[in-house]
């Protein structure tokens, strides 16, 4: 049996289609306003659940 996965992305305005592929793929992909990979991370952390 296949599990399937929910992923989320976080784009911060990557200039790879990055966005565009993930959503392409099923993936709920949120558009950060600037780059970085810091910025993303932290942003990331405000959706995912705590445990």
């Amino acid at each position: 049996m296949v599990q399937k996965l929910d992923f989320l992305v976080i784009d911060g305005n990557s200039e790879d289609r990055t966005g565009e592929l993930a959503e392409e793929e099923g993936a709920t992909v949120y558009l950060g306003g600037r780059k970085g990979y810091g910025r993303a991370y932290r942003t990331v952390s405000r959706w995912l659940p705590e445990k």
